[in-house]
């Protein structure tokens, strides 16, 4: 494996990691210090998914760091990870929006989506169009799902 392929996947390991900790530490804040915050079910169900889906990540990553072929477990180490990234970004807002202001809460959402679209824009200038495609579906699965299971359960919509 190439060196520059190795550096990808170890930052993508510590994210994943760190990511996990973060689920992981706000589902048993929750039910240590307020349990009814997760009686929404679809705010308990995106934080409990976070957790594996991290998992799986990791697992896909490492298992990418030793295959020749790594595109496949690269794809699903991302797909995996931009879920829990979008569920716990989800879990964050939805408690921000039904415990503190819906004004903060969707501030916090159109924050994290244009992050991320900055981020594929920054990607697209230093690499050319040769990522569009890539950056279009991954910004748009992002998004939707911040939209669907963040914003709409936020404001009563879904949920």
């Amino acid at each position: 494996m190439e060196n520059s392929n190795h550096f990808k996947i170890s930052g993508r390991i510590t994210l994943d990691t760190a990511l996990l900790h973060i689920a992981v530490g706000i589902f048993f804040l929750t039910l240590n210090l307020k349990t009814e915050l997760l009686s929404q079910k679809i705010v308990l169900l995106q934080l409990c998914a976070a957790i594996p889906l991290l998992l799986t990540s990791i697992l896909s990553f490492i298992k990418a760091g030793y295959e020749e072929k790594s595109n496949k477990w690269e794809f699903w180490g991302w797909f995996t990870y931009m879920l829990s990234y979008a569920f716990i970004t989800n879990v964050v807002g939805v408690l921000i929006g039904k415990n503190l202001s819906i004004e903060v809460s969707m501030i916090f959402f159109v924050i994290a989506i244009l992050a991320a679209l900055s981020y594929s824009v920054t990607d697209l200038l230093s690499n050319g169009k040769r990522h569009l495609k890539e950056r279009i579906i991954k910004d748009f699965s992002f998004t939707l799902i911040i939209i669907v299971l963040g914003v709409l359960v936020t404001l009563g919509v879904i949920g």
